[in-house]
Formats: structure tokens, sequence, C-alpha cells
């Protein structure tokens, strides 16, 4: 997979510097170098808590390292945004991609000393420059006019699918090539973002950026909250998070140390989810402009709802497989439809208070989520885990309903 990257990467260098293949030439290095970099975190959902178990002084603590990495993306997002504005997005990009290399050194002496401590402390740091990585759809979308937005940012969407299946099995086939289990895996993980940060060389800056530059006007928070759209759309991806990361991290530990499952089923399982993640929003636009932003939200906590059912209904491979593909899907219904519904929910001069209000909400709830998921894990199994999401789908259902006739009823009284 990483030759046939490299082989379309070298098509791209002969493309025409013409200006409008020039730009799209910038999206296509930045969908390769999604690609390459995003595949640590399908990488570290995959065994990032197995490895985690068994370095972790409990077992309790096994999902602490997929937390911490949630939790450093979200202290780096704010730094990340300004540094890109003082030095640019390509500095920035290799300085995040080299960084990633790094800590993928720390994690192998932390699985050659095994120090868990060191293990979380690199993964921490993958989840810095993670907060820059999430930049490159913006990137992309500035290289091209605003016709070809979308589809800018669906190639990197898809770059998604490609980080699902690279990730894992670049753990997978790393796995025993050190004398120290995935030693070898994120040594090959860390020339892989080597990699990206040479394909970014031949990045450029398109010569009139847009400006994000702008007065941010003091919003209170009474003042979001008073919006009930803008409740549902911050309740809608907190809670996509939320039960997406609460089922995703426990599902390898459940799988291989609890039932057995070999290591190849279960990143076939992950896999499958996390291209389950990003396939659908191909179509979802389209699906929005049929339905409607509430009804896919409800449609997204359905297909929870039936990840619920098949998980409970038995814990072989196919079981597994099929609830965490149900998982992805409903993760992309309510994630994109309430990243949708968002900019209708506060004025234009208060987009950046309402964002970082959102934004820090999703990522407080998904950190949570990752770090209580292997403790419920442990102390009262996987079925008790599924049980637990059945109120929260059920309460995000009556939210949505209560706050869409709270809306329609203020809009009946101004009209």
């Amino acid at each position: 997979m990483l030759a046939n990257m490299l082989m379309v990467y070298g098509l791209v260098l002969m493309m025409e510097k013409s200006t409008s293949a020039y730009f799209n030439r910038n999206v296509l290095l930045l969908t390769l170098v999604q690609a390459l970099a995003m595949s640590i975190s399908p990488a570290l959902i995959f065994i990032g808590a197995i490895i985690g178990g068994q370095l972790a002084p409990t077992p309790e603590w096994a999902t602490l390292p997929i937390a911490v990495m949630v939790i450093g993306t979200a202290l780096a997002v704010y730094p990340v945004v300004s540094m890109m504005q003082h030095f640019g997005r390509q500095r920035v990009f290799i300085a995040a991609l080299m960084l990633m290399a790094a800590s993928c050194g720390l994690i192998v002496l932390a699985l050659q000393w095994r120090s868990f401590v060191l293990f979380c402390t690199a993964v921490i740091l993958i989840g810095c420059s993670l907060a820059a990585i999430q930049q490159i759809r913006f990137a992309a979308m500035e290289s091209v006019p605003n016709q070809q937005k979308p589809t800018a940012a669906s190639m990197i969407m898809l770059a998604g699918v490609v980080a699902a299946f690279l990730g894992p099995e670049v753990m997978v086939r790393g796995q025993s090539l050190a004398a120290v289990n995935f030693v070898g895996s994120f040594g090959l993980l860390s020339l892989c973002f080597v990699i990206a940060a040479a394909i970014l060389l031949n990045y450029r800056q398109p010569s009139a950026p847009t400006s994000t530059a702008q007065p941010v006007a003091s919003a209170t928070l009474p003042q979001l909250f008073s919006h009930p759209l803008f409740v549902v759309a911050l309740t809608g991806a907190g809670v996509g998070f939320l039960l997406m990361s609460f089922v995703m991290t426990a599902t390898p530990v459940s799988m291989h140390d609890h039932n057995g499952h070999s290591l190849s089923d279960t990143k076939w399982v992950i896999q499958s989810h996390v291209s389950a993640m990003f396939l659908p929003s191909l179509v979802l636009p389209l699906l929005i402009n049929r339905f409607g932003i509430a009804t896919m939200m409800v449609m997204g906590l359905g297909c929870y709802a039936i990840m619920v059912v098949v998980g409970l209904s038995g814990v072989g491979v196919l079981n597994y497989w099929i609830a965490l593909i149900f998982l992805g899907i409903g993760w992309n219904f309510l994630f994109v439809s309430a990243t949708s519904l968002l900019p209708q929910t506060h004025k234009p001069e208060q987009q950046y208070k309402a964002q970082a209000v959102n934004d820090t909400a999703v990522f407080s709830m998904q950190a949570i989520a990752a770090l209580s998921s292997g403790v419920v894990l442990n102390y009262w199994g996987w079925e008790f885990l599924l049980w637990t999401c059945v109120p929260v789908i059920v309460g995000q259902l009556i939210l949505i309903k209560i706050c869409y006739q709270r809306m329609a009823a203020i809009n009946k009284a101004v009209n």
C-alpha cells in the first residue's frame, strides 16, 4: 500500500505546473500526507490499549494512552493554529510530522524499558501533533476555487480510509521485526512520517490564503446555549464521539485479551470500523439535503442502537465486526450532521467562540470515554459496557426532539 501511494506521488510531481493543475497537485500531495500521518490513529486504537494493558500497573489503566492522545490534541489546537498563522502551514505540518516520528522513537524505548509513563508521554505528544494534522483539510480547501472545495474535502476524507488500513497493517507486519514486540511496528510508522514530511516539501501555500485574522466578538455561554440548535449541535457531536470512543477503545481488549480472538481478526474489525467512519461522508451531504440534519442525526443514533443489539447477541468475530461497522456509520451521521448544524446556531462574528466551546466539549467527552472504557470493561465486562450506551442514546433522542420543538416555538413566536 505504501509503495502504491509513492507511485501516485511520483505521478503527481510530473503534472503540469499550470495554476489549476498546481493547486490540484497541492490537494493530491496533502491527501498522501493525510493518509500517511493519520495512520497513527487507527494503529494506536488497534494496539494502544493492548500495549497499555501490558505496561500499566493495573488493567484499569489500559486505555489511558488513548485518552491522553485525545487530551494532547485538545490542548494543542489553539497553539497549533496560532503557529500556522505566524509561520505558515507547511512548516508547522513538517514540524508536527517530525515530532510524531520522534514520539515513535520514545515508544520504542518505552517498550524496551517496559515504561508505562514513557509510553503515555509519547502518545500525548502524538496527540499534540495530530492537532496540526487535522488542519490539512483546511489547507486542501484553500488550494482550490470555491466550487472545488467539496471535492478537496472529500479527497482528504478518503485518505482516512487508507489510513484505517495502513496503520493496523504496519502494526501487524512489524510486530516481530525486533526482539521486543511492536518495536519494529513503530519504527516503520516513524518512517511513514518522515516520508510524509518529505512529500510536504513540494507543497506551496496558495498566493492569497484566506485570512482568519478576524475580530472575535464576545459571546457568553448563556447566549450560545440559549439557541436550542446549538445544544443539539454540541451534544450531537459530543455524544457521537463519546459512544464511538467508549466502545471502540474497549474493542481490542475485549476481542483479543478477554475473548481470545487473534490480532489479525482484531485488526480487521478496527480497520473496517475506521473505514465506516469516513466512507459515508461521500454521500452524507446528499442525504442531508434529502432528509434534513435532524433526521440524519436520529439515523445515526439508530445505528448506535443496532450496534448495541448486535454486540449483545454474541462475542464472535462477526458480532464485533457488524457492531463496529454500525458504530462507525453512526459516528459519521452524528458528527458530520452536527458539524453542519453548528454554523446555523450563532452569528458569524461569534463563530470562533462557538467553535471553541463545541470542540472543547467534544474532545473532553471523548477523553472521558476513552479513559473510563477500560475501567468499565475490566470491572463489569463487555455486555455491561454496551448496556451503558442505551440511556445516552435515548437521552440524546429526547433532547433532539425537545430542542427542535422549542426552536419551532421560537420561530412561530417571531413570525
